[in-house]
């Protein structure tokens, strides 16, 4: 069976003084790593999802002879939407962007951004998004 038993640690009132600016140094050394660990998870998120997205926009557009090869019916809808979805605090990237980390080519980003029947981008000062 467990012991329920907590050992306690008595200190002085100068002790305290004295450790509470030492404890709240720590936290803080702990709280901006955390932050800088989001912005490293954040950069390996949305480089893993340009890689991904690079992958299946070269493998749905070129054939075995090198040439190119039409994007199946929806397939830049789903290359364009993962990439964009993939971004952190909701950021947007510009069309040309999107052509250069996917492999889609500008037409077919272009026709994805601006006829999407579902209405899943929204445009914003020049950045495409996810509405």
């Amino acid at each position: 069976m467990a012991s329920t038993q907590t050992d306690r640690i008595e200190v002085t009132a100068e002790l305290a003084k004295e450790l509470i600016p030492i404890l709240e140094d720590k936290i803080a050394g702990f709280e901006s790593h955390i932050v800088s660990l989001e912005d490293e998870r954040d950069r390996l998120r949305r480089t893993l999802a340009e890689l991904k997205a690079k992958l299946n926009g070269q493998a749905a557009s070129v054939s075995a002879n090198g040439s190119k090869k039409r994007l199946r019916k929806g397939e830049a809808v789903k290359i364009v939407h993962e990439l964009l979805t993939s971004l952190p605090n909701n950021g947007g990237l510009s069309i040309k962007d999107i052509v250069s980390k996917t492999g889609v080519s500008y037409g077919s980003v272009f026709r994805t951004l601006h006829k999407d029947k579902k209405h899943r981008f929204k445009q914003d000062n020049g950045l495409w998004k996810v509405a």
